[in-house]
């Protein structure tokens, strides 16, 4: 469930009660098959998330080398800051590397 998750998170797991109750009011568990784009660079996006389970690669499209995954994600990081920090643009494209469980918090709408 979201409680149990964002109890076993470092990202969480030592905040109060009372903040995991609220972050766990808007949000929720989504699965991702590997090979899903989640996001794609540059596009705008409303969320961010926690990898739950699973692998997640970052790829930068970089002029003359096409895509190259620049970082590779797992239980416990933080995936699509730039929805939060830079106004929704996503600054990487993200792929399940393998079947994925996020945790996801989406923004207002």
């Amino acid at each position: 469930t979201v409680d149990e998750t964002l109890r076993s998170l470092a990202f969480s797991e030592s905040l109060p009660e009372t903040v995991i109750a609220q972050l766990a009011a808007i949000s929720e568990m989504q699965q991702v098959a590997a090979g899903t784009t989640l996001f794609h660079e540059g596009a705008v996006h409303d969320a961010f998330s926690i990898v739950a389970e699973g692998h997640v690669g970052l790829e930068m499209c970089v002029p003359g080398r096409g895509d190259l995954r620049i970082l590779s994600l797992s239980t416990g990081d933080i995936l699509a800051w730039s929805a939060i920090l830079a106004h929704g643009r996503m600054t990487s494209s993200a792929v399940a590397i393998s079947d994925v469980q996020l945790l996801t918090l989406r923004g207002q709408e």
